[in-house]
């Protein structure tokens, strides 16, 4: 699926992110935040290690 400005990312949808982060109780430690349109494919998660030289 391309990516258009119908379905991209838009400075509202960080706003409205940025917001309810702002709004949690002061207990809840917001570290990252990572947003990305729904059929973007990510890099992965998962780590490999290199062998020692």
């Amino acid at each position: 699926m391309r990516l258009t400005p119908l379905n991209s990312v838009q400075p509202l949808h960080i706003a409205s992110i940025i917001s309810n982060a702002k709004g949690l109780p002061v207990f809840v430690d917001v570290a990252r935040i990572e947003v990305f349109p729904t059929h973007q494919a990510t890099g992965g998660d998962s780590m490999v290690k290199f062998p020692e030289q």
